[in-house]
């Protein structure tokens, strides 16, 4: 084939190297390498669209009601559901917004593929819950912080415009079309670190904001372990009551461990492990392969200490991390966004400057009872939805059941047994479980009343065969008072308290005390 195109280039004056060009045109084979290696050179595609925050919210919040609506939880199920609600994602865009937030795939019986929410992530919010109300029952102060952005140019979106065809401008030709003429892009981003208890607003002194010097999409970025705890231990913890309880998220930068209790993982190097388990005094075998060495790192390895943790528990505060996925229980998010709602109402100039005088002046109207209210709303919507879907309650105890004897004696001499299941407070009830049955006599009906009616019978008819024999009986989680099933309203029943409790835990200010003394109860 080269002879001939040699002889033909001789002969036609036509060079050999565009002989070989035109050859090359035409065959097939040629074209087809050519439009593999193209494709594989192209640009990659837009970025997946991802949720904003608030919108994920909804999402985690829309799978939870339908939790509690018992309705099945497909993926083209909570599509449409979600378009309802006006978030028009992709069917790929939710799939990849529920696994973000923490949920996984189960299969049930029918083969179907259902969403569930992974186990550790239930756990850690089953203890957060359990742990927050104890600290309201005590009368902790309780303490919010987080982190935020702000850019310049935040402002209102959306504008009436003089349109020529609905107003008088068609006299006014250089007025038409007008409107507000907003800068394009985002501007320069301002990060703000900020905290406050329902007692005091945001506490006065302790907001940090600066200017972002780096160009990454997520602000979280702009903070590190060692600004972070220079700001917890010089700023906030001064301005703390005693005693407080420091309410924060899972950020890296809020966790970071004390060097005394960092242990090798599996990306440490064999000299490393071995120098660590040197120094904590651990005999191996220096011919151990790497794996042996991490399993004995994993026997001896320390109970993680955290530096915020530790900094707070020297000066008497307690720090109560967030569950992973579940920002909305921070009433701080909300506080936020009230204030940048200020700042974009107000920004006119889109300058750095004017925005941070914006912000410190919508901090300045921010006030104790607005704080309290959003944390009141946090109460009511989440923590107490959450305690519902998830069936929880303070003390795991089996049916209480009172025996007393035949004879004429005093309350000292009844038999209360308490059968204890479990022994730890992770233990999860059903709620349609109705908790305390009374087995009672109608000759010892002086011994217990009910809270309510004061009687040992409950109010109403109640059919002979049951009198003075058998009576539901439950017992009060919060004071502790004995009350009848049927004087009981069912919302309260639910969560075994009496009207009593369930009124003052439901529509109190979390500036006063949870529960009140009961003077006016027989302890």
């Amino acid at each position: 084939m080269l002879i001939f195109l040699n002889n033909f280039s001789l002969f036609s004056g036509i060079s050999l190297s565009t002989l070989k060009r035109k050859i090359e045109a035409l065959d097939p084979v040629q074209d087809v390498v050519k439009a593999v290696h193209k494709s594989s050179i192209q640009k990659p595609g837009p970025k997946p669209w991802i949720l904003d925050d608030f919108n994920r919210n909804v999402v985690k919040r829309t799978i939870h009601d339908m939790y509690r609506k018992k309705q099945v939880v497909s993926m083209p199920r909570l599509h449409e559901v979600l378009k309802e609600k006006d978030i028009t994602a992709s069917l790929s865009t939710v799939v990849r917004t529920v696994k973000s937030l923490g949920f996984r795939f189960s299969k049930k019986g029918s083969g179907r593929r259902h969403v569930v929410e992974r186990d550790d992530v239930v756990a850690l919010r089953h203890h957060y819950l359990r742990q927050i109300r104890k600290y309201r029952q005590q009368e902790r102060h309780i303490v919010y912080l987080d982190e935020t952005w702000l850019n310049s140019n935040h402002v209102v979106k959306g504008d009436w415009l003089d349109e020529p065809s609905t107003s008088m401008s068609v006299f006014e030709p250089h007025c038409e079309g007008s409107g507000r003429s907003l800068p394009s892009g985002k501007g320069t981003r301002l990060i703000i670190l900020d905290a406050g208890s329902s007692q005091e607003g945001l506490i006065p002194g302790v907001g940090l904001i600066f200017e972002s010097k780096t160009s990454s999409s997520d602000y979280h970025d702009e903070m590190n372990s060692e600004h972070f705890t220079e700001w917890f231990r010089d700023t906030l913890i001064p301005r703390l009551t005693p005693q407080s309880v420091v309410v924060m998220d899972n950020a890296p930068y809020h966790s970071h461990l004390d060097p005394e209790s960092r242990a090798p993982s599996t990306g440490a190097n064999k000299p490393g492990i071995s120098a660590w388990l040197d120094k904590n005094n651990v005999d191996y075998d220096p011919k151990m392969k790497k794996t042996g060495l991490l399993d004995l790192v994993n026997q001896h390895k320390p109970q993680k200490k955290y530096v915020i943790d530790e900094l707070a528990k020297a000066h008497g505060h307690v720090v109560l991390r967030l569950p992973p996925y579940h920002c909305e229980l921070n009433p701080i998010e909300m506080v936020w966004s009230d204030l940048k709602g200020f700042v974009a109402r107000k920004n006119s100039t889109y300058k750095i400057k004017d925005c941070k005088k914006l912000f410190e002046e919508a901090k300045s109207h921010f006030s104790a009872e607005r704080w309290a209210k959003f944390e009141t709303h946090v109460v009511r919507e989440y923590e107490e939805k959450l305690w519902q879907i998830d069936g929880l309650r303070d003390k795991a105890l089996s049916p209480v059941i009172i025996h007393m004897t035949d004879d004429e004696t005093d309350d000292s001499q009844a038999t209360i047994v308490y059968c204890q299941e479990g022994g730890t407070d992770d233990e999860e009830i059903d709620m349609d479980i109705v908790d305390g049955y009374v087995s009672d006599t109608s000759d010892q009906a002086d011994v217990i009343l009910c809270k309510i009616c004061h009687d040992t019978d409950p109010p109403g008819r109640v059919p002979k065969r049951d009198r003075g024999t058998h009576i539901d009986w439950f017992q009060c989680d919060t004071c502790d008072q004995w009350l009848h099933n049927k004087c009981c309203t069912k919302p309260a029943l639910a969560q075994i308290m009496c009207p009593r409790c369930y009124s003052l835990l439901h529509h109190r200010k979390l500036s006063e005390t949870l529960v009140s003394p009961l003077d006016d109860m027989e302890q």
